[in-house]
């Protein structure tokens, strides 16, 4: 089959305007995320996620997000209100490559907002930063180590000096 050069060149501009020319897969994420977002809070609000810091960027959007999902709202702003008051959308969480997606003007994408804070939490929880209770494999450092009554047994147990 062949296609002419004018039909050619009109088939790669409609192509062009479908993806951005950056190559950045960021913006195929908002149409996977609706589908999971419920279940994404309600594991974030089932666990417990402490910190090693005591602020930690991704925990606080997770925060502000399951809290304005109570209310039936997302992010929408840098400063909402919410009732009565105000609240200030953390953004902390958000690296250069998720800022040009999630801020849009004045506005806040909430799709790429909540996306954001779910990946750097991903990111925080295999670093180590922030640990999952009752977990094995991402509990925090001090559950690595030996309960100190353990630790006082075995230092008597060999006397003076360690084997």
């Amino acid at each position: 089959m062949q296609v002419s050069e004018p039909e050619l060149q009109a088939t790669i501009a409609s192509a062009k305007m479908l993806r951005p020319d950056d190559g950045d897969s960021l913006d195929l994420i908002e149409t996977r995320y609706a589908p999971m977002r419920q279940s994404l809070l309600s594991l974030y609000q089932a666990l417990d996620w402490p910190p090693v810091r005591a602020t930690e960027p991704a925990l606080q959007a997770l925060e502000q997000v399951s809290h304005l999902a109570q209310h039936r709202k997302r992010v929408t702003a840098p400063i909402q209100k919410i009732g009565k008051g105000k609240m200030v959308a953390p953004l902390g969480h958000l690296t250069e490559r998720w800022r040009k997606h999630a801020l849009a003007g004045k506005g806040i994408a909430p799709t790429y907002y909540e996306t954001a804070a779910f990946d750097a939490l991903k990111g925080r929880v295999r670093s180590g930063d922030i640990a999952v209770n009752g977990s094995r494999r991402y509990r925090a450092f001090e559950g690595y180590l030996l309960p100190q009554p353990v630790l006082n047994s075995l230092s008597r147990n060999t006397g003076p000096g360690l084997p």
